[in-house]
């Protein structure tokens, strides 16, 4: 089964090491988040500038 991608507007920027910075929803950035805290590792996440959400990114992650 194929993950649909998710349609919401982005509200924060990460980087995982080693990979592109990405963006993410409120709901995708706790998950996130989560992950990292469970492996030991900090992650550092931006909220988007203002001028970032006028552009209208959309959430990278997967549903």
């Amino acid at each position: 089964m194929k993950n649909k991608k998710c349609k919401n507007d982005a509200t924060h920027r990460y980087t995982w090491p080693g990979k592109d910075e990405a963006v993410a929803c409120e709901t995708h950035i706790n998950g996130i988040r989560a992950i990292a805290s469970a492996i030991g590792m900090r992650l550092q996440t931006i909220p988007l500038s203002e001028e970032d959400r006028k552009i209208g990114l959309k959430c990278s992650s997967s549903d």
